[in-house]
C-alpha cells in the first residue's frame, strides 16, 4: 500500500500516512501541509518531491494541487 512520510522529505516531522486510494493519499498529504506546516498551496516541484518520496512507487499519480472535499479526516 503506497505510504508517504514527511521524514523522507528530510523534515523533522513525524506525520506518516498509508492510503490504497491514489487520489485520498495526495489529499490527505494535502490536508497535513496545509495543516501542519501553514502550506496553503504545495507547489508544483514540492509535489513532485512528494510524489517521489511516496513508498512503493506509483507510476499513475494525478499532477497537480490535491483537491479538498468536505469530509472528516480520522
Amino acid at each position: 500500500m503506497p505510504s508517504f512520510k514527511c521524514k523522507d522529505l528530510g523534515w523533522n516531522c513525524d506525520f506518516k500516512v498509508n492510503d490504497g486510494n491514489q487520489e485520498e493519499l495526495l489529499h490527505i498529504i494535502g490536508h497535513h501541509f496545509e495543516k501542519t506546516h501553514d502550506m496553503k498551496t504545495i507547489p508544483p516541484d514540492m509535489m513532485e518531491k512528494i510524489k517521489k518520496a511516496i513508498t512503493p512507487p506509483v507510476a499513475d499519480l494525478p499532477s497537480g494541487q490535491p483537491q479538498h472535499g468536505k469530509h472528516s479526516h480520522h
